[in-house]
């Protein structure tokens, strides 16, 4: 994926964003097919990446919020795991000219490296908070760590 630009991730009434850095791949719901023999129930699919059977949450899902239908999985890779995250729908932005990202600014610690949003994007009068990274595959992980 190139490097540089963003993900818009549509999940139920909700807009994310998403920095393309470690996104290894976007593939299609029709492409990621259910294991029978899954044991963790949090998981909806698996897709193999590198010979890895990675696994495939719902956002609305870790988000804790009401799930609908997905349509598309985004994957993420953090240090030696690759998770992927389903949603409803995962664009990429082509035009970077028109979005504009701004980082929060924290109170307390400097220290982000464990924060699941990093910032705001505007485009075209409307706005979606950016995921980081790291911060979503981290809340994807240990989502499924609590089966």
């Amino acid at each position: 994926m190139q490097k540089g630009l963003y993900l818009r991730i549509e999940e139920g009434r909700y807009t994310f964003l998403l920095p393309s850095d470690d996104v290894v791949s976007i593939e299609r719901r029709e492409r990621l097919q259910p294991d029978p023999a899954e044991t963790n129930t949090r998981v909806i699919a698996r897709f193999d990446i590198d010979g890895t059977g990675c696994p495939i949450v719902r956002l609305g899902q870790v988000l804790g919020e009401a799930d609908g239908e997905w349509g598309q999985a985004v994957f993420i890779r953090q240090g030696v795991h690759t998770v992927g995250i389903a949603a409803a729908r995962v664009v990429l932005i082509s035009d970077v000219e028109a979005l504009s990202v701004k980082p929060f600014t924290m109170i307390g610690s400097t220290d982000r490296s464990d924060a699941l949003y990093t910032g705001v994007g505007i485009q075209d009068s409307r706005s979606a908070l950016v995921f980081s990274n790291d911060g979503l595959a981290t809340a994807a992980l240990q989502y499924l760590e609590l089966n």
